[in-house]
């Protein structure tokens, strides 16, 4: 008669295997935790040099609010650290922000370069710097973070002004440009505030009577230049002519102060 037994248990061969399986994934699970500790060490990392990066930005923003001319020198090229985190190296570039008004798209059929009265594309290109800051550290080779921004000024206009310019000097209301009759005169304009010029603002012109009266005859597509002539036109678009005095106005606003300049026209007959 044949006696059937139980086995009860595993075979060595199975106890062995069993254990390498264990192991086996007692590795996999210290080396997956080991990993992520260095992710999370290198995020922390990452995350600091980004705080380090707004602190350095912040600095130029302040600095733009005092000297904003500056900037470019100060900062472009230079290489530094902030002092309670002296691994991460810091690394700026300056260059001029250009900003097409209102799109690239439409400004790029005009020159930038055109003498006035030919029509130029409307920029903003100066009134900006465009900021770049590279923060390096090692962390089991070589990493950096870049962040780059348009830094502009914006200190508080107090004393915003508006003056009108003749051949580059200025000239008010207390000024008379003799126009001959039919003739032109090229006026320019210049704002400023707390001592400085304020660029890239939209300039408008028009003319106002007084014992006389003439016409604008070409203004810059951003209203800077503007040419003046001892002329108008009725309905009919006849030239007619008004001897006499008027003034040459121009109106710019900033930050929501209003300015303008003005000059005397003595339009002759």
């Amino acid at each position: 008669m044949l006696s059937h037994h139980r086995r009860d248990g595993f075979s060595l061969v199975e106890a062995v295997l069993a254990a390498f399986m264990l192991l086996g994934a007692i590795l996999i699970s210290i080396s997956v935790f080991d990993r992520t500790l260095q992710v999370e060490a290198s995020n922390e990392k990452r995350i600091v040099a980004a705080l380090v990066a707004e602190s350095a930005m912040a600095e130029i923003r302040r600095m733009a609010g005092n000297i904003f001319s500056q900037i470019k020198t100060q900062y472009d090229g230079k290489t530094w650290s902030v002092a309670e985190y002296p691994e991460f190296r810091i690394r700026g570039t300056v260059s001029r922000a250009i900003l097409a008004v209102p799109c690239t798209e439409l400004e790029a059929d005009y020159s930038r370069t055109a003498p006035f009265p030919d029509p130029v594309g409307r920029y903003l290109d100066r009134s900006g710097w465009k900021v770049q800051l590279d923060i390096s550290w090692v962390d089991g080779g070589s990493q950096s973070v870049r962040i780059v921004e348009n830094v502009v000024n914006f200190s508080p206009a107090n004393d915003f002004s508006v003056q009108v310019l003749f051949n580059g000097n200025p000239v008010d209301e207390t000024n008379t440009i003799n126009v001959p009759k039919g003739d032109t005169r090229d006026f320019s304009v210049r704002a400023r505030s707390g001592g400085q010029n304020i660029e890239d603002i939209q300039f408008t012109w028009h003319v106002r009577a007084l014992t006389g009266f003439g016409s604008i005859k070409t203004v810059s597509r951003d209203g800077l230049y503007c040419q003046y002539e001892n002329r108008y036109r009725n309905f009919k678009n006849e030239p007619k002519y008004a001897p006499g005095n008027c003034f040459l106005v121009v109106q710019a606003t900033y930050q929501g102060r209003e300015a303008e300049g003005k000059v005397m026209i003595e339009n002759a007959n």
